[in-house]
């Protein structure tokens, strides 16, 4: 048997495509597979940390399930996906506050002085912020590159599942670097089922701008500086905000 949209060869229990993440089985299997209690669990009101630390699992160790049930859910579960993302964020942070006091010799009063009432507000908001601009990018390289298959919603919640990556911080030194690392291939991962196209053309189409940008950025200051022209457009910059 044949994945039906990339041809790839599957078991005949196969109920998703290894290559693509292309429902090949009953969609009501993978609806329920359980790699993401976190929403619409009938336990998640009695068991909230539990529920939640099931989910957790799921993306870590079965992300592509994990994944295709966003697909299919569509629209619901955005106030979750958002409570998810505070939870790991916060276990992300206080582990690099950790680390710092433990590998750095800072003591427990400098550190308590960064988490201030104020720190302790804007983090959540600047949180939502990463989310938002994080989800408007994402989306818009999808429908550029025309892959865009799911709504912003969907979107949205790969961006805030994948949070979950930054727990790697609790791994001391290295920690950082793997959170990144991770937090790219499940944004790349995640983009690649839930709008139905490879991996290999998310993540192009999601670093190509990233790429390009600094490079028009650095030919335009080049000829800029060259033709003389960087000074006066310094000069019209300053005098007008005088």
């Amino acid at each position: 048997m044949n994945c039906s949209k990339c041809k790839t060869p599957l078991t005949p229990s196969a109920k998703l495509c290894s290559a693509c993440g292309h429902i090949s089985g009953s969609l009501k299997s993978v609806h329920y597979s359980g790699a993401n209690p976190w929403e619409g669990d009938e336990n998640q009101q009695q068991q909230p940390l539990k529920t939640l630390l099931k989910s957790i699992l799921g993306i870590m160790v079965k992300p592509k399930e994990f994944f295709s049930e966003i697909r299919e859910k569509k629209n619901s579960g955005i106030l979750q996906s958002i409570i998810f993302a505070l939870f790991c964020t916060g276990i992300a942070i206080s582990a690099e506050l950790l680390w710092t006091i433990i590998i750095s010799g800072e003591t427990t009063g400098s550190i308590s002085d960064r988490l201030t009432p104020s720190s302790l507000i804007n983090s959540p908001i600047m949180l939502f912020v990463k989310l938002f601009f994080a989800t408007i990018y994402i989306h818009s390289v999808a429908f550029v590159f025309r892959f865009r298959k799911k709504p912003l919603s969907s979107t949205f919640k790969i961006v805030a599942y994948s949070q979950a990556a930054f727990l790697f911080r609790l791994v001391p030194l290295a920690g950082n670097t793997i959170a990144i690392i991770a937090w790219i291939y499940l944004i790349v991962l995640g983009i690649s089922i839930v709008h139905s196209t490879s991996r290999v053309k998310t993540g192009l189409a999601l670093l190509l701008p990233a790429f390009i940008l600094p490079v028009f950025l650095f030919i335009f200051l080049s000829l800029a500086l060259v033709g003389g022209l960087l000074p006066e457009l310094l000069y019209y910059n300053f005098y007008h905000i005088l």
